[in-house]
């Protein structure tokens, strides 16, 4: 043992060029397995931290009609109210989301009060012409609006619709900054809202939240289920409203929060 330590030793003194990138090479070579091992690690807690804290979604669509140079043109079928819920209602399916308009903000007149029957029913007020038809979207959920998901919309004064303000019943409504601006709104302040297919029908709905970003321009959103039940109230009003108009909306994507990465793979199973 002691030769073999002797010789060992004047070899490495002999030729101590060829001993350094000796050591080099093994200096090198444990260095690299050890980051190697520290960069598995960091990678593998960053996907345990990413399946735990950022959500995954999913967009279900319908195919479009493509024209001569397969370019898409149209839409010849959209889901209905009814697949919503067969969607929503899977295991693998956190919660769910549409984006449909069902409605203009009132004219300019009467944008900040109900009108009265003698206004509605003047000339002057059938003849008037609102400077901006601003559309009213109705969705379930703020947070899978792609716009505000995407971080490129962002709430800049009041809230998001609370879980107890999306099941209805109080009247609220989101409305983007240029909205604010343009007829002096703030969080607190009453807006009126023309539902579609209802004629001259108003309601008088809170501003809760107002967003800013790229591309707002006029945008207002309300929860859905305020929407069904102005429609459910004028049913009860005997006016012109059915439950086959309430079901053909013409819905060409649904959001999906899915409970894991898992979730999109088992819910197309």
């Amino acid at each position: 043992m002691k030769l073999i330590f002797k010789y060992s030793f004047r070899n490495l003194v002999r030729t101590p060029l060829r001993s350094l990138l000796y050591f080099l090479t093994i200096f090198v070579s444990v260095l690299t397995v050890i980051l190697c091992g520290k960069i598995y690690g960091s990678a593998k807690l960053a996907r345990e931290n990413f399946s735990e804290n950022y959500p995954f979604v999913a967009t279900v669509m319908v195919r479009p009609q493509l024209g001569p140079e397969g370019i898409p043109v149209s839409f010849n079928q959209y889901f209905s109210l009814d697949h919503l819920e067969l969607i929503s209602g899977s295991d693998q399916v956190v919660t769910a989301n549409i984006d449909i308009p069902v409605g203009f903000l009132a004219e300019d007149e009467i944008i900040k009060k109900l009108p009265s029957n003698e206004l509605l029913e003047s000339d002057s007020f059938a003849t008037s012409v609102s400077n901006d038809i601003i559309t009213v979207r109705a969705i379930n959920t703020p947070y899978l609006v792609s716009e505000f998901i995407s971080g490129r919309w962002t709430l800049t004064s009041g809230e998001w619709f609370t879980e107890e303000q999306l099941r209805g019943g109080h009247r609220v409504m989101l409305i983007s900054e240029s909205i604010a601006e343009k007829y002096g709104f703030a969080v607190g302040d009453k807006i009126i809202y023309r539902p579609y297919l209802l004629g001259l029908k108003y309601a008088e709905y809170t501003v809760v939240g107002i967003f800013n970003g790229e591309s707002t321009m006029y945008s207002a959103y309300m929860p859905l289920e305020d929407y069904f039940r102005e429609c459910d109230s004028l049913r009860l009003n005997n006016l012109h409203m059915t439950s086959e108009m309430m079901n053909n909306f013409q819905i060409s994507r649904i959001d999906l929060l899915l409970q894991d990465k898992n979730s999109g793979e088992k819910l197309i199973r």
